[in-house]
């Protein structure tokens, strides 16, 4: 069990700085995160659980408990069901929120833009360049 301690010591630690929740490793704890280790989940698996549970929590403050660690990191079963949610909804194409208000506003489908195709100001200035020039070249013809 001895070379297993380091890795858990981080997962715990990882634990404790993406839920806020400090709680003392305990050799139950130390178990518990054995058994899920051996589920074979890792860091990027439970920051993206905690990812969900918080945007969860931001629309219903009592579900903080849905992160306390018996049952988010001892509950393997309860945690397994948690990343496969927070894996499908993780693939879910992101609707930018103003883009997709201004469309309903006008009648047309939100699902048309995704924030994946927000630019960013380099590309914009880029853009306003080539039109420029286009427009110069188009006068001087």
């Amino acid at each position: 069990m001895t070379d297993e301690m380091p890795a858990i010591r981080r997962l715990h630690s990882d634990y404790q700085d993406a839920t806020g929740l400090m709680v003392t490793l305990t050799m139950d704890k130390v178990m518990s995160w054995r058994h899920w280790m051996a589920m074979g989940w890792n860091k990027d698996d439970l920051i993206l659980v905690v990812r969900m549970l918080h945007r969860k929590i931001e629309d219903r403050p009592r579900l903080l408990r849905s992160m306390r660690f018996e049952w988010f990191i001892g509950n393997r079963e309860r945690f397994d069901e948690d990343l496969a949610e927070a894996r499908a909804l993780d693939r879910v194409p992101k609707v930018c929120a103003s883009k997709a208000s201004v469309l309903r506003a006008t009648g047309r489908p939100a699902q048309q833009f995704f924030a994946d195709t927000v630019k960013s100001a380099e590309d914009v200035m880029r853009a306003d360049a080539a039109l420029a020039a286009f427009i110069k070249l188009k006068e001087s013809l």
